[in-house]
């Protein structure tokens, strides 16, 4: 038996809208067998878009019953019958949503007809309910209204049922095909075709337009994650609504992977992505002379006028820094802003560790130091970091060309330190490449290798 269900709501997404009317139809597979519809008291008001498509307003709803006082009568209905609607997981969402409200799980199996429709109607021109309903003869009376709609979906699926000679329905509802789970315009071919590796995914409108761009360890199984989630939030709503292709790139290592991904929101500011991945550099690492010649350097929040040695997000953040720095390079650590408040290294005079100056440096000696030290940290070097590839035949390589990110490639394993050119990948450096690179500086699954050489 299959229940067949549409409702009108307050807006688009159920995380912060709610149902204004209901119709549930039971259908045998040949006819309606039964009937429930009502109008329901949302809690909030109706927004006047919402009011010109339904023509529900707040006046209407005066006086209606709320989920709650329905919730037993719906359940009935719908328990141990498929759960059926026109782009089913918005109408699952918003009733699973308003269930939950009241204590009641909510886990039918689901049976969509606009994925059904694309698999057994594949002539129709359009797969929206007014359309795909005026080009099989299907009347719709109360369109926007829960009753006509679903109605209109009844014949739909009385349709649908006869012209199914190869049980696609029966393969649809089954749990593990996953079908009813995706969204309701995007051909399940696509999903098939995703790997299960690391790399880059991004979801299309139906103008080719990106909607979202992620970064995954496992692509297959992320995509799949946003459309087994509640499905409540606006981006849920969002793409299971719009989504028409999914597109890949395999990266094999999770650092390119990140990368790709700043890069591709740079490139096309997907509408669900954020803004911006991270917060602003506001701070920085600077250097100057004391009045005794000394080179020293400090972390500060930065001004305009400021020429910093280093960005970073926080003062936490370069202070780590300059503890790595200051063992590498023996510097006190008095000298480059690691003690404040003092005149004179603590460090030198504590028990146990003590500071590289030993309560005293030459001049000379510290500033050939913090030479070396601000080069390190200004990261001028040209550099390659080596991961995983695409396949147990290959390395990746992130380039670093005087301090920038100029790009990615991937390369025979055992190769000899030279690089075509033709294998270069060439990006550009932004603040998100810049703090991903660091971060990954200070990961040790990838080899630093000093040197590059390209070869024409």
């Amino acid at each position: 038996m299959y229940a067949i269900v549409d409702i009108e709501t307050t807006g688009g997404h159920a995380a912060h809208h709610r149902i204004t009317e209901l119709a549930i139809l039971i259908h045998d597979g040949k006819k309606i067998t039964d009937r429930f519809e009502t109008l329901i008291d949302p809690g909030m008001s109706v927004p006047p878009m919402i009011t010109q498509l339904t023509g529900i307003d707040d006046k209407m709803l005066e006086g209606a019953p709320t989920f709650a006082s329905i919730a037993d009568v719906a359940m009935e209905m719908l328990q141990d019958k498929i759960f059926v609607a026109h782009n089913v997981n918005f109408d699952h969402s918003f009733m699973k949503r308003e269930f939950a409200e009241v204590g009641m799980k909510f886990l039918p199996k689901k049976l969509c007809t606009v994925r059904m429709s694309r698999k057994l109607i594949p002539e129709a021109s359009g797969y929206g309910l007014g359309r795909l309903c005026g080009s099989l003869g299907i009347n719709i009376k109360g369109r926007h209204r829960a009753g006509g709609d679903a109605e209109a979906t009844a014949e739909l699926l009385t349709i649908l049922l006869k012209r199914d000679k190869e049980g696609v329905i029966d393969k649809a509802i089954n749990r593990r095909s996953r079908e009813a789970t995706l969204p309701a315009n995007l051909p399940k071919s696509h999903f098939d075709a995703l790997p299960e590796c690391v790399g880059i995914y991004q979801f299309l409108d139906r103008s080719g337009r990106h909607l979202y761009v992620g970064k995954a360890n496992n692509i297959k199984k992320r995509v799949m994650q946003h459309f087994t989630g509640s499905g409540e939030t606006h981006r849920d709503q969002v793409l299971k609504r719009e989504v028409r292709q999914v597109e890949f790139l395999e990266t094999g290592s999770e650092l390119i992977a990140l990368l790709e991904e700043s890069h591709l929101i740079r490139k096309f500011w997907p509408t669900l992505n954020k803004a911006h991945k991270f917060p602003k550099a506001n701070y920085g690492i600077v250097s100057y002379t004391d009045r005794s010649g000394k080179t020293r350097m400090a972390v500060k929040k930065l001004l305009k006028v400021d020429r910093p040695v280093l960005r970073g997000r926080s003062i936490l953040e370069l202070r780590e820094v300059l503890y790595r720095v200051a063992r590498e390079e023996k510097l006190c650590h008095l000298l480059i802003g690691l003690q404040t408040g003092q005149t004179i290294c603590v460090r030198a005079d504590e028990e146990g560790e003590k500071c590289y100056c030993n309560g005293f440096v030459k001049l000379s000696t510290h500033n050939s130091r913090m030479v070396k030290a601000l080069t390190n940290i200004g990261g001028k070097e040209d550099l390659m970091m080596l991961g995983q590839g695409r396949n147990d035949k290959e390395n990746s390589l992130v380039l670093i060309e005087q301090g920038t990110y100029i790009g990615y490639a991937y390369v025979p394993k055992g190769f000899d330190h030279s690089i075509p050119n033709d294998a270069l990948i060439a990006r550009k450096q932004s603040d998100d490449t810049h703090r991903i690179i660091a971060q990954a500086m200070r990961n040790s699954k990838y080899e630093v290798l000093k040197s590059i050489r390209m070869q024409p």
